[in-house]
């Protein structure tokens, strides 16, 4: 074939399509006892010869590319599995997942014995093995943006990406459906009345939608939480660069003014300078309203 290898079924002669199938994924699920998805495995099959060392004294197969392979003939085995891992707290929520998967890996020796064209190993084949790991974890910051952190590669090789801010609903695990199921949504009236923010700022009546508010206690919460926000202080502070991120909590301390807080940040703006070298950064903060 014009890849290098064989096209022939094993042992009989012929062209691979008088097999039909070309690729085969099976799929299975495991969950837990909440019925939340735990746990699901993709295996892919097809037709393959395992790479194999070119060296004369192995007695393996060279295609016409220079590389080798363990049999003449291609046969029908699991070419790749990925097993995905979801990771549910208590509360049902998805924190994190954790991907792996295993394929056919030449494991790479420098100074190997034996010489599969363009590394060197101290296996004479390809071993089917865990080739990559991939983790995610999942931070939650407002209703509408969560923060993603991922880990991925073996031991061998690990390396981690920048935290990264996705915008939207957070991923949510699977759940095991019921035929006794059924969603239904229905108004709750929560009234919050307070004189003093009235007489500041005016009357205002605000309607909120949210989807997985169950009882009153959950929506006056909610409420509550956001008047807090809506008449949390912003503040800007400018300062050496502190490493802060967006949407990290951190304490401001300043004594001159009698500050002690507890703050949110929401915006970061970090300046540059060469002479003398130096990183000045400036932080928006909400606080609460004093």
């Amino acid at each position: 074939g014009s890849d290098g290898a064989t096209y022939r079924g094993a042992g009989q002669g012929d062209r691979i399509e008088t097999f039909g199938r070309a690729e085969l994924q099976l799929a299975s699920y495991a969950y837990g006892d909440d019925g939340a998805r735990r746990e699901e495995v993709v295996d892919v099959y097809g037709w393959l010869a395992i790479p194999a060392s070119i060296n004369e004294t192995s007695g393996f197969y060279i295609n016409g590319d220079g590389r080798g392979q363990a049999s003449i003939d291609a046969f029908w085995q699991r070419t790749r599995s990925t097993t995905r891992r979801q990771h549910v707290d208590g509360s049902g929520r998805l924190r994190g997942e954790t991907d792996i998967v295993a394929e056919h890996v030449v494991a790479e020796v420098v100074g190997g014995s034996e010489d599969f064209g363009d590394v060197e190993s101290n296996a004479a084949t390809a071993r089917f093995v865990v080739a990559d790991v991939r983790q995610r974890s999942f931070r939650v910051i407002t209703a509408d943006t969560y923060q993603v952190v991922e880990l991925s590669g073996t031991s061998d090789n690990a390396r981690s990406e920048p935290p990264r801010t996705e915008s939207g609903k957070p991923p949510v695990p699977v759940f095991l459906s019921s035929s006794w199921q059924q969603i239904v949504r229905s108004p709750l009236e929560v009234v919050l009345h307070d004189d003093l923010v009235v007489e500041w700022f005016g009357p205002r009546i605000e309607v909120i939608d949210h989807p997985h508010l169950q009882t009153l206690a959950e929506a006056e919460a909610m409420a509550r939480r956001r008047q807090r926000r809506d008449l949390a202080m912003e503040l800007r502070v400018t300062r050496r660069d502190a490493g802060a991120r967006l949407y990290d909590t951190v304490r401001l301390i300043d004594r001159d003014r009698a500050l002690d807080l507890r703050c949110l940040v929401v915006g970061v703006g970090t300046r540059y300078s060469l002479s003398p070298p130096k990183a000045q950064a400036t932080y928006v903060l909400e606080g609460p309203f004093l």
